[in-house]
């Protein structure tokens, strides 16, 4: 799972990167604004001094420009604000897509009982063909167990079908487990 968790958090991380973007061309659309509004006003002061000549026709056409040219920042600007807003849902995006595969990484069961084999290691990729692939032996129901076990021969003389049996398993080392004889055979 650390990998998903990573690339969840990661996921996570350019979301929050993608909204102070966002946040960051918000500002520079109102700075935009006020740049146009400032230039309007010169451009159109400039208008009314060259009807009176007390300003030359260059200096109109400089006001004129840079008018124009904050009116086209503001256009500019309200498209980079608009492609923060779509990488924010791209990034909401990945983010759920991160979370859907980490999700993915635990395998749960509708099945009740022990699992007495796994064939998989932890992490590796399962994909299924044809067959569904087995990843675990799981055993419905301990307490109706067979073990087959082989006996000393000096203890087979105790040995005999009905009688209660104790036995130890490596796996648990503390713990004795209680049975009935119901067969005995040669070998």
């Amino acid at each position: 799972q650390a990998l998903f968790q990573g690339a969840l958090l990661q996921a996570e991380a350019d979301l929050k990167s993608a909204e102070a973007n966002v946040i960051a061309a918000n500002a520079d659309l109102d700075k935009a604004k006020a740049v146009l509004v400032q230039t309007k006003a010169d451009y159109g002061r400039a208008a009314v001094l060259a009807t009176q000549d007390s300003i030359s026709m260059q200096a109109v056409d400089l006001s004129k420009a840079n008018y124009h040219s904050a009116a086209a920042t503001v256009a500019a600007t309200i498209a980079a604000v608009q492609q923060a807003k779509a990488q924010v849902n791209l990034k909401a995006a990945a983010v759920t897509v991160a979370r859907t595969n980490l999700e993915y990484t635990v395998i749960r069961s509708p099945i009740n009982g022990t699992v007495v084999a796994r064939n998989v290691d932890v992490g590796q990729t399962v994909a299924a063909s044809l067959q569904a692939p087995t990843l675990f032996t799981i055993a419905q129901d301990l307490t109706k167990m067979q073990v087959y076990a082989k006996i000393d021969e000096s203890n087979v003389g105790r040995v005999k079908v009905g009688r209660t049996a104790t036995f130890k398993v490596d796996a648990f080392p503390k713990d004795t487990f209680k049975g009935m004889i119901s067969q005995v055979r040669m070998n």
